[in-house]
């Protein structure tokens, strides 16, 4: 387990020194791309804590249905990476889509729930 929380350490350091080096230089060319890579990279240490969490606390088949979400994140990310600025443009904007999803959602229920 400490193995573990040493890597997510790492990860989370050095993630945040690379995207304190590429905010600097700012290339317009790959904003997108820069954007949906941290984006990607918080939620994936997030889930490796969420992983920690459960294993700490006994739930195995809960740590490793995190870890499988963990995956999928690390492949979206490659996907995006081997594609390029266009893939990540269109991600992005596809986040749009759904965050206008849920909104709609949220207006179907909200009297029922009570609230504004």
């Amino acid at each position: 387990m400490e193995g573990l929380r040493m890597l997510l350490t790492i990860s989370r350091e050095l993630g945040d020194s690379i995207n304190d080096e590429i905010r600097i230089v700012r290339d317009p060319s790959r904003k997108h791309l820069i954007e949906v890579l941290t984006r990607l990279h918080a939620r994936a240490c997030q889930i490796t804590a969420e992983v920690i969490c459960l294993l700490e606390g006994g739930f195995a088949d809960g740590a490793m249905a995190r870890w499988r979400t963990l995956h999928e994140v690390a492949a979206v990310a490659s996907f995006v990476v081997a594609s390029g600025e266009d893939l990540a443009e269109r991600y992005v904007l596809h986040q749009i889509v759904e965050s206008s999803r849920a909104t709609m959602e949220y207006e179907k229920c909200q009297k029922r729930l009570g609230y504004e």
